[in-house]
């Protein structure tokens, strides 16, 4: 994986009340709250969901990264050329989600 534009991870999400954040070992990363219509915060499970998914991010792009690496050596060791490999349904949707996480799409 090439250098990463992001906060390094790893990464972990915090509760404290309605605020969920995602923490680095630098800093916040982003916080997560439900504003209601009336202008207070409530708890929020998507919030919560959301903060776990996104602390997780770092690891799933590395390992994603890693598989698709591993998947495209094994598909060149039994024979499959190159065109063949570009055109798998799995090796596409893995480039197309490093290179949206990377900022490239």
């Amino acid at each position: 994986m090439s250098k990463n534009a992001h906060t390094p991870g790893p990464w972990f999400s915090v509760k404290n009340g309605a605020y969920k954040w995602v923490e680095s070992p630098a800093h916040t990363v982003c916080v997560f709250y439900q504003w209601n219509s009336d202008g207070s915060m409530s708890e929020s499970e998507d919030a919560a969901a959301n903060a776990r998914l996104i602390s997780a991010a770092p690891d799933l792009l590395a390992a994603l990264d890693s598989l698709l690496k591993t998947f495209v050596d094994d598909l060149s060791e039994c024979g499959y050329d190159e065109d063949d490999i570009n055109d798998h349904d799995g090796v596409k949707r893995a480039r197309a989600a490093i290179s949206k996480a990377k900022g490239e799409a």
